[in-house]
């Protein structure tokens, strides 16, 4: 459904990083990525419209991609697969209505099961105008990824109470892929073409870095997280370090601070790990949020404390700048505040077989509820140390092939999806008709 293929197009940050990965040993874990991306099929013709390559036909036209380093912020080239080319494209071609602009507020079981339905209370902000409304369903699916899903049913269970018998797990070891950033900047190369992440190494057993970029004029993306000269080590210590090293080379920071022109010659690599770490999300009364109930992130007594450096990933980013001209940089966030910094948070809705060891079951539904999903990020069981966005389809695709056939009349007028043969460089080899419970048997 994704068009997920292996990306094929490096730059000069892809070829360093491999040199890197061959002098620290790791020669043979350097990859570039699969990614949902419509590449070329012949050389020369990036950029060109190809009729739908996917479903036989059947969905939107492409265009193949043109390595703008775009995807992050927004493909303006039609060779990204977003949902709206592929699962929303068709659900709304059999007859789903999406509604933009809207946040549910509030779910209400019509029963103390939900068996007989739910009702959903909705904001929906279009300009200045606002209305709340509700409606009815048989049914809930949240996906709404950890920092949606999680707080929402945090709020339902313990400040509306509408769904009081979720299980106390609820909220407990969200993770953060074990990830960090650092960066490589001011290089005086051309560095933002290729896709957004494009190519990735090892760097020791559990430590994966990836070369992550922002397209030519896209500098404003280096603004929410602004870099400083890297430091290395935790806590007070590291801290104190930044404060000497800026005094000492105030120039050398500021040139590393300066964001005008950052994102075609700077990249960053996004550093992720295996090993086991997590926070908790709750609900709580805080006194610096004027004792209003929130979702407050805390870690208890006996949890593994959350790693901001990274000792190999940080020498490899280091062998990476000089071998690019460039300067090494550290997130000022990481260093002041000593939480990390990730792209990836999950967790938070563990599965399991009951409510004393989990808060959903292996098709994502609720414990204690009928009909009340999890489908998202928050239901992946542990750190990956790699991009969790096809481990989370493939969760969500299992979930759904399991759920039984509630009307046949209503499942016999459903347009079913056929699969193209699959173009070269693309992971999946499924073809013929999206029929995935026969897939997975036959897997």
């Amino acid at each position: 459904m994704l068009g997920t293929a292996n990306n094929t197009y490096t730059n000069i940050a892809d070829d360093t990083l491999k040199e890197v990965a061959s002098e620290i040993g790791y020669a043979n874990s350097f990859k570039t990525v699969n990614t949902g991306v419509f590449f070329s099929q012949a050389a020369g013709q990036e950029g060109q419209v190809a009729k739908d390559p996917y479903f036989n036909g059947d969905g939107p036209d492409r265009n193949s991609c043109i390595y703008c380093g775009s995807c992050m912020l927004g493909c303006r080239n039609n060779a990204k697969n977003t949902l709206m080319k592929n699962y929303l494209y068709f659900a709304e071609r059999n007859g789903v209505e999406i509604r933009p602009s809207s946040e549910v507020i509030k779910i209400i079981p019509l029963s103390e099961d939900g068996g007989e339905g739910y009702e959903i209370i909705v904001k929906e902000t279009l300009g200045k105008n606002v209305r709340q409304y509700s409606l009815r369903s048989r049914g809930v699916v949240l996906s709404a990824g950890v920092m949606g899903t999680v707080p929402m049913l945090l709020k339902m269970r313990d400040q509306h109470k509408t769904l009081p018998n979720i299980s106390s797990l609820l909220g407990q070891e969200v993770r953060t892929n074990s990830e960090t950033l650092t960066t490589v900047n001011n290089t005086g190369k051309k560095l933002d073409d290729g896709v957004a992440i494009s190519s990735f190494i090892s760097v020791d057993a559990d430590t994966n870095i990836e070369v992550t970029r922002f397209p030519e004029g896209a500098d404003a993306s280096w603004i929410y997280i602004p870099y400083v000269p890297m430091v290395t080590g935790q806590g007070f210590m590291r801290f104190m370090k930044f404060v000497f090293n800026t005094l000492l080379h105030p120039l050398k920071t500021f040139k590393v601070l300066r964001y005008k022109g950052k994102a075609k010659d700077s990249i960053i690599l996004l550093v992720m790990q295996k090993s086991e770490a997590f926070i908790h999300f709750e609900w709580r009364r805080k006194w610096y949020r004027l004792f209003q109930n929130s979702i407050t992130a805390v870690q208890k007594e006996g949890d593994a404390p959350l790693t901001v450096s990274f000792p190999a990933a940080e020498e490899a980013t280091k062998m990476i700048a000089q071998k690019l001209g460039g300067e090494p940089g550290s997130a000022l966030t990481e260093i002041l505040l000593g939480t990390p910094t990730t792209a990836h948070i999950m967790s938070g809705v563990a599965m399991g077989n009951d409510k004393s060891n989990g808060v959903v079951d292996f098709t994502g539904q609720v414990f204690g509820y009928q009909n009340l999903r999890v489908l998202d990020g928050s239901i992946v069981p542990g750190n990956l140390g790699v991009n969790p966005s096809l481990t989370i389809t493939a969760l969500s695709e299992f979930a759904m092939s399991q759920i039984p056939v509630f009307s046949a009349e209503r499942a016999a007028k459903i347009q079913r999806i056929e699969f193209s043969q699959p173009l070269d460089g693309q992971v999946s080899d499924l073809k013929g008709t999206g029929d995935l419970a026969s897939a997975l048997s036959n897997a």
